[in-house]
C-alpha cells in the first residue's frame, strides 16, 4: 500500500520554510517514531518511504510518502499524536501544523489504472525540490530516462509484493525509447548539514516510444515516483516529482 501525508505548516517563531530544510524534517521524523524504526530508517538499503517540504504563500507543506503500510503508521502517526506541534531546534522554528490530508493508493490500483488501460505517449512531470543522481562517485544534474528509471525499477520492485517489472524492463530500454521533447531546468544546489549538494528543479516533458504496453509501464513507474521520489536522498528532501501533464491521444501538444 502506497500513502502521501501532506501536513499544512505555519511557521510560529523563525523564519519561513525553505525546500532546503528536508533534511531538519527528516530529523524530526527520526525524533519521533521509536528506536527500533529510527535504526532501520538509518541502515543500508532502499528506503521505504519518501519526503519533502515546500512553500506555497504564507504556507508551508510537508509530504511524507510510504511505499508500505507499517511505515506510514511509523512516521504518521507521531506527529498526529505530537500536538501537532514541530519544533526543529537547529533552525530555531516553531511550526503548527494547521491540517493534515493523507491518501492511499494500492499495488494493485497501480495495475489496474496504467498496465490495464492504455496510457498516452507524452507526460510532462515536475521536480518540486532539488534533485540529483550519481554515478561512479559523481553527480548527475540532468534528467535522462537512464537515470530516472533505475531507481524507480529498483524501489518498485523491492515493495511491490505482486509485482516485480525488474526482470521484463531495464534502464537501458527507457534510455532507448525515451525522448525528452521539452525541459525548463535550472541548478538549484542542495544543502545538508553544510555541503552543498549539485542538483536541478524544474520539468521535463517526454515522449515514449515503442509498444503500448512499454507505455504503460512507463506510465505506472512515473506515477509510483510521485511517492517514492526520484534520484539520491529522497528521504531527505530531495527528488520530489509530480506528474503535470498526461496526454492520452494525438500528438503533443505542448
Amino acid at each position: 500500500m502506497l500513502s502521501r501525508t501532506v501536513f499544512t505548516l505555519k511557521v510560529n517563531e523563525g523564519k519561513t520554510l525553505h525546500y532546503n530544510q528536508g533534511s531538519h524534517f527528516h530529523g524530526v521524523l527520526m525524533e519521533l517514531c521509536n528506536e527500533e524504526m529510527a535504526n532501520q530508517l538509518h541502515g543500508p538499503g532502499i528506503k521505504p518511504y519518501s519526503q519533502w517540504v515546500i512553500r506555497k504563500e504564507e504556507y508551508g507543506y510537508w509530504t511524507i510518502n510510504a511505499l508500505q503500510k507499517p511505515i506510514e503508521e511509523a512516521l504518521v502517526d507521531p506527529i498526529l499524536a505530537n500536538n501537532k506541534q514541530i519544533r526543529i531546534e537547529n533552525a530555531q522554528q516553531s511550526i503548527s501544523v494547521l491540517k493534515t490530508n493523507t491518501m492511499q493508493y494500492s499495488y494493485d490500483q497501480l495495475v489496474e489504472n496504467y498496465l490495464l488501460t492504455k496510457t498516452g505517449r507524452y507526460v510532462r512531470i515536475a521536480f518540486l525540490t532539488p534533485t540529483s543522481f550519481k554515478s561512479e562517485g559523481r553527480y548527475q544534474i540532468f534528467p535522462t530516462a537512464k537515470w530516472i528509471f533505475t531507481g524507480l525499477i529498483m524501489k518498485f520492485d523491492a515493495f511491490s509484493d505482486n509485482l516485480k517489472i525488474g526482470s521484463d524492463v531495464s534502464p537501458e530500454d527507457f534510455a532507448e525509447r525515451l525522448e525528452i521533447r521539452s525541459y525548463r531546468l535550472r541548478t538549484a544546489p542542495y544543502s545538508i548539514e553544510g555541503i552543498r549538494i549539485p542538483a536541478f528543479i524544474g520539468e521535463i516533458g517526454i515522449w515514449i516510444h515503442g509498444p503500448q504496453s512499454f507505455v504503460n509501464v512507463t506510465n505506472m513507474l512515473l506515477r509510483f515516483g510521485e511517492f517514492s521520489g526520484v534520484g539520491i536522498k529522497t528521504g531527505l528532501g530531495m527528488g520530489a516529482m509530480q506528474i503535470i501533464k498526461e496526454q492520452t491521444h494525438g500528438a503533443k501538444k505542448d
